[in-house]
């Protein structure tokens, strides 16, 4: 019997008032990444095994909130869209930085923003560094498990193609966004399902005939598409899914490879006192490994997938990791050899 390969048909929003106002899943997974480090925080501040207060805990948690939005969104411009910083407006949101709906955040750019942020925090209220950016790191692992969960709810930050008979393969109707930027050459792929939202087939060949100047038209025509596919309309998801081709859950693997395993690692670290700065760097060390594994099956950014243009020919994401790695083992070199009192030990009786 042959595998029939699922259509990605989930909807972004856990509630929706309008068309682009609503509760998304993807903003709840950044709640409850801060939720859950704030509670983490107060109780190793209520069992007295760091030196933080609950008072400082709030304020803590407040810069880390700022460092990370921040950071997210200029490591994404930096990293993988520069022309941002030059792009000016003569409308909302008048800076291309701003336009967050063009290309979000990235988790690089977060972990340096969170760097700052602990930098600055401890030089303002003279607490270890090593050991602020330890606490840091149980929230951040659940906010990047639900994070990278919700990237595929929004169906964004897909993989690359895989084999139809591939168990757990997905279609993402999204996948049309990148045909009108990037591979117009599939958009004809798409006759049969226009037909079923009721263009005709000479509006469709007129558009194709001259694909830059009815750009408009095809991305208003991707919108449509994958509305009807999440409102689940059997015919236009029959007919989309002829068209696409079926690729890896890589958001999947990410949540378990740069969230879950992680967060279990370093939740059974924390059982026991540690020298500050012990605890992230492994942390950072094995986010490292686990992002550099993951690119293996997600698909790049289609402005630079043309990996024989990138350094050392692998992903941009692999190459930013490994300089995490190298960072996260000298880090951690030094967190072992300077004299410091360990300290947290969640499992130790207070």
């Amino acid at each position: 019997m042959e595998h029939k390969v699922w259509v990605h048909d989930l909807d972004p929003f856990l509630i929706q008032f309008t068309d682009s106002i609503g509760v998304r899943w993807y903003g709840l997974a950044y709640v409850t990444g801060f939720i859950c480090a704030f509670f983490f925080m107060k109780w190793f501040s209520d069992k007295k095994i760091s030196p933080m207060t609950v008072e400082q805990v709030s304020d803590f948690l407040t810069t880390l909130i700022l460092g990370v939005l921040l950071g997210g969104r200029l490591g994404y411009a930096l990293f993988y869209s520069p022309s941002l910083f030059t792009d000016f407006r003569p409308d909302f949101p008048f800076w291309g930085v701003l336009a967050v709906w063009e290309g979000g955040m990235a988790s690089h750019g977060g972990f340096i923003g969170v760097w700052l942020a602990c930098a600055y925090f401890s030089w303002r209220h003279k607490i270890e560094f090593p050991h602020l950016g330890d606490l840091t790191v149980v929230g951040a692992m659940i906010g990047i498990f639900l994070g990278r969960l919700a990237n595929f709810a929004n169906g964004e930050l897909m993989g690359r193609v895989c084999d139809a008979s591939y168990i757990f393969a997905v279609k993402f109707p999204q996948d049309i966004f990148r045909w009108v930027g990037y591979e117009p050459e599939n958009l004809p792929k798409l006759k049969d399902t226009v037909a079923t939202l009721g263009i005709s087939p000479s509006d469709w060949n007129l558009w194709l005939s001259n694909i830059p100047r009815y750009r408009s038209k095809f991305y208003s025509v991707a919108n449509e598409i994958i509305e009807q596919v999440q409102n689940h309309n059997e015919q236009v998801t029959e007919a989309v899914g002829k068209a696409l081709e079926p690729r890896h859950p890589s958001q999947l693997y990410a949540a378990l490879t740069e969230g879950l395993i992680p967060l279990i690692i370093t939740l059974w670290l924390w059982r026991k006192p540690r020298k500050p700065g012990i605890i992230g760097s492994i942390f950072i060390i094995i986010y490292g490994l686990g992002r550099i594994f993951n690119e293996q099956f997600r698909l790049p950014d289609a402005h630079i997938s043309d990996l024989s243009q990138q350094p050392l020919g692998i992903s941009r994401g692999q190459f930013i990791s490994l300089w995490m790695l190298i960072v996260g083992f000298g880090f951690l070199i030094w967190s072992i050899k300077r004299k410091s009192k360990p300290l947290g030990g969640w499992a130790q009786k207070s």
